[in-house]
């Protein structure tokens, strides 16, 4: 009953319950993944991480909130669609999920890895949609998308070449 409260009066009570459950579904399904190893699993956890990213915004108050869109409307000097900044803010999700195709590659886990590449992939592309508007953001976007995908390459590479 507390909760439905707290999520009809927008109090922060009813984000950090949410962001907490969150965290929570995230661990029971790396647990599941660890031990099943399924495509559904994986495609939960980047999911719910993402809905768990899009909530912890309502946890920053307000006027940082405000301040930060302030900053990047003078940063980027432009006013129209400022969720264009949403390509950029949100790339350390897409950095994580290429450790974890790292982490399943070791495990020696190559289809999930793959797969873990191709959600990864499929959020790049929304978010450099997301950053297309703003020439700001687009540069910044593609700078850390090119080096953020150039990292797989770069490790296959590595591991192919002989040792010394």
């Amino acid at each position: 009953m507390i909760s439905i409260a707290a999520g009809i009066t927008n109090s922060p009570l009813f984000f950090w319950q949410t962001v907490s459950i969150s965290a929570l579904v995230i661990h029971l399904f790396s647990q599941r993944l660890t031990l099943y190893w399924r495509k559904s699993d994986l495609t939960a956890i980047f999911l719910i991480g993402l809905q768990t990213l899009y909530i912890s915004k309502e946890l920053i108050p307000n006027s940082l909130r405000n301040q930060a869109l302030d900053l990047s409307i003078a940063v980027s000097k432009t006013e129209y669609f400022p969720e264009s900044v949403l390509g950029v803010t949100l790339f350390p999700y897409i950095i994580l999920f290429v450790f974890i195709a790292t982490w399943l590659y070791r495990r020696q886990k190559l289809q999930l890895a793959l797969y873990t590449e191709y959600l990864t992939l499929l959020l790049g592309i929304v978010l450099t949609c997301l950053s297309l508007s703003n020439p700001t953001w687009r540069s910044l976007n593609l700078l850390l998308s090119t080096l953020t995908f150039f990292y797989p390459y770069f490790r296959l590479r590595c591991a192919s070449s002989p040792a010394s």
